[in-house]
């Protein structure tokens, strides 16, 4: 191979990428992308209640309404007493607005299909009808139109518990103000063990939030690079520039060069987006939107050093399978059936995300993340959130590096062969003929 023809090879097709205006688009857009998805709806969730719900009462008990409305107005909006204090420097924080209701008592003989109607004319938000259980326990439907506020459903959810637990110390004959103060909420700080046993306050949001980014931004790179690598190669194919380029280009130099550039590509948009998230953060910082928890939420050098190092291993990887995917499909709907195993691979680690993230030194998530095809995306994550033993990051990089050799070599010979060839779709027995005798 004639590292000269790799790198003119590499570096057309570096140029090429950059020089387009949907790098510079996507470049800007993904991370847009990623916060929107991962952060955007929970802050919004949290920042936003929806305004006040008007919902009417009737109250089959005959204890629990008085109970509610007396709470209603003296401690509106009620603020969850189990709320656990984890991010208050995240956006957002502690002191976030509340759902609040407003509870109306309906007059007497309206019945609950008149009160339906009124739902229906939008003169009430919703219904609680309260009723006593076979146990003596409060019991409640509630009627409306939207059931999928979760801020309302947890403040009517508390407002029912405490009402219940007034009536029962009312019954008992206990001060209610004893009892709040047995309900003391204790408040829980986080802090890392870091290597060498040192501790760093972090928050559960950041920690929970950078292994989510960390896998998509892999994923995301390596599968949209790694099907622009299939989609250049059938272009070259089908438009015969492949014949051209061959007659100054061995076949491996070629497909490595194509590689390589798109790579280069790809780890130029890895440092504007930790560039553009660094100035983010401080810029935050300054006008006191955030606290100085969400920095721990950035990653150090080591772990940029080990998503860098895994994101150039797993795009060869999957850049190799790709090529090969490239060389074999002259239409689009033969690459989109023939890509599909490889990109299911891919997808693989995000299925099973959660319970990697909380078991990330389980046995088998170990196991896993040291196969070639999940290593990629899963030892990151794993590095991004726990303290990986540093023989598991060498193996998984030692066994990525075996792997891209054997996958590169295999693709190597079908490309060389399969982007010249157009028509019928060759055979499995034909590809491993292929590989045998290229």
């Amino acid at each position: 191979m004639r590292w000269r023809n790799v790198y003119e090879v590499t570096r057309r097709e570096f140029l090429e990428r950059v020089h387009k205006k949907s790098f510079l688009i996507m470049t800007l857009l993904t991370p847009v992308f990623i916060i929107g998805v991962s952060v955007l709806p929970g802050y919004l969730a949290t920042r936003h209640s929806g305004g006040a719900v008007k919902v009417a009462l009737v109250d089959h008990a005959g204890w629990a309404a008085p109970i509610l409305q007396k709470e209603t107005a003296s401690k509106a909006p009620l603020q969850n007493d189990n709320a656990m204090d984890m991010d208050a420097d995240l956006p957002g924080g502690t002191n976030v607005p509340k759902a609040a209701v407003t509870f109306v008592t309906p007059a007497k003989g309206t019945t609950l299909e008149t009160l339906k109607k009124d739902v229906e004319a939008k003169k009430l938000d919703g219904i609680l009808l309260l009723s006593t259980d076979p146990k003596h326990e409060l019991a409640a439907t509630y009627y409306g139109k939207n059931l999928a506020n979760p801020q309302l459903m947890g403040l009517l959810s508390d407002r029912l518990n405490r009402a219940l637990m007034l009536h029962k110390l009312n019954t008992l004959g206990i001060d209610p103000a004893l009892a709040s103060q047995l309900q003391a909420k204790a408040s829980l700080k986080l802090e890392k063990i870091e290597r060498g046993g040192k501790t760093q306050k972090v928050s559960f949001m950041g920690e929970f939030f950078k292994g989510i980014i960390y896998a998509m931004v892999l994923y995301m790179m390596i599968l949209l690079y790694g099907v622009a690598v299939m989609r250049g190669v059938m272009e070259e194919k089908n438009g015969k520039i492949a014949e051209v380029l061959l007659s100054s280009f061995r076949p491996f130099e070629l497909m490595m060069g194509k590689i390589i550039g798109l790579a280069s590509v790809g780890l130029l948009q890895y440092a504007i987006w930790l560039l553009l998230g660094v100035a983010g953060v401080l810029a935050l910082m300054s006008q006191g939107v955030v606290g100085p928890k969400l920095l721990h939420a950035l990653p150090g050098p080591y772990e940029l050093t080990i998503v860098g190092a895994f994101f150039i291993l797993g795009f060869f990887f999957y850049s190799s399978l790709y090529a090969a995917v490239g060389a074999l499909s002259s239409t689009d709907q033969e690459a989109q059936q023939l890509q599909m195993p490889v990109t299911v691979m891919i997808i693989v680690p995000l299925i099973i995300l959660m319970p990697i993230m909380a078991t990330p030194n389980a046995g088998w998530v170990a196991g896993i993340s040291l196969v070639p095809f999940f290593a990629p995306v899963l030892m990151p994550l794993r590095v991004g959130i726990s303290q990986v033993p540093g023989w598991q990051v060498l193996a998984a990089i030692g066994i990525m590096i075996a792997g891209t050799v054997v996958v590169g070599w295999i693709s190597a010979k079908i490309y060389r062969v399969g982007i010249l060839m157009t028509g019928k779709r060759p055979s499995v027995p034909e590809i491993m003929r292929w590989i045998r005798e290229a």
